[in-house]
């Protein structure tokens, strides 16, 4: 198996398909981060208590509406699944025959 080393994948020669997936991940985590620094925390380490919803940041809790606690938690999970689907892509791309 002839595989190449992962510091010499170079924009140019990557597919088309690995750079729309990377600006698209890029793009989304910048922005979850963004908003969570905005909202005041993430969903994901956030909770629930009396039908209130709470996002946390650094042991800090920001009681948000249920719709703002759903937007949090989807788009963290996506942020996460397209960062964890580009490193899948380029070790693929990387290593194939």
């Amino acid at each position: 198996m002839n595989a190449k080393s992962l510091y010499s994948i170079t924009w140019e020669e990557s597919p088309v398909w690995l750079r729309c997936l990377s600006v698209f991940a890029l793009v989304n985590f910048v922005t979850f981060w963004i908003g969570a620094v905005f909202l005041g925390g993430a969903a994901v380490n956030g909770k629930v208590e009396n039908g209130r919803y709470f996002l946390r940041s650094h042991a800090h809790l920001q009681e948000v509406s249920s719709s703002v606690f759903l937007y949090s938690g989807i788009h963290c999970v996506s942020a996460m699944a397209g960062v964890i689907m580009l490193i899948v892509a380029v070790v693929q791309f990387n290593y194939r025959k």
